[in-house]
């Protein structure tokens, strides 16, 4: 039988996405998948969403931003003066819910990188880069130049995170 893989990342919370294409992937009789990182939040998908991914045949895994973020809003790491740390925060009481510390733990510790083999192809597995798990770390270098050389002052973390959320 041929190996049909699904690559599931940014699910983000979404249940009736992941839902389609959990429905399409089935259609396509997929025979493994991939979770490349961003379960959970800002949607308000949770039990269901971890109950339909522990019926997959899921055999490799990576960890996200969104793991980072709500492990740290959850281990006391963000700062609340900050709107999006306290935003961060708020996500994660309502995860909390009904996603379990042990859940949240488990999905942060999964690995920033794999590297895995189909067939004769070698390949290396990351939601961002092999060593850094953060949006300003991918901050293409041409969008920091263009940064610099506006005439008004303006922090490139704020700039990237317009950009983000456009191109998103």
């Amino acid at each position: 039988m041929k190996r049909k893989i699904a690559l599931l990342s940014d699910i983000h919370g979404n249940t009736t996405a992941l839902e389609a294409v959990l429905a399409d992937a089935k259609k396509e009789q997929v025979t493994d998948y991939w979770f490349l990182g961003d379960l959970l939040a800002p949607g308000t998908g949770r039990r269901k969403i971890l109950d339909l991914m522990a019926t997959l045949p899921i055999s490799l895994q990576v960890r996200g931003n969104w793991e980072d973020s709500i492990w740290n809003a959850f281990h006391g790491k963000l700062d609340i003066s900050r709107p999006s740390h306290l935003y961060m925060i708020c996500l994660c009481q309502y995860l909390l819910e009904e996603v379990t510390p042990e859940e949240l733990n488990r999905l942060h510790e999964l690995p920033l990188q794999r590297l895995t083999k189909v067939g004769d192809l070698e390949i290396a597995v990351t939601h961002h880069l092999p060593d850094k798990n953060s949006r300003v770390s991918l901050m293409p270098s041409i969008l920091k130049d263009l940064v610099q050389k506006l005439p008004i002052p303006i922090k490139a973390d704020n700039m990237y995170r317009k950009f983000f959320l456009m191109k998103s």
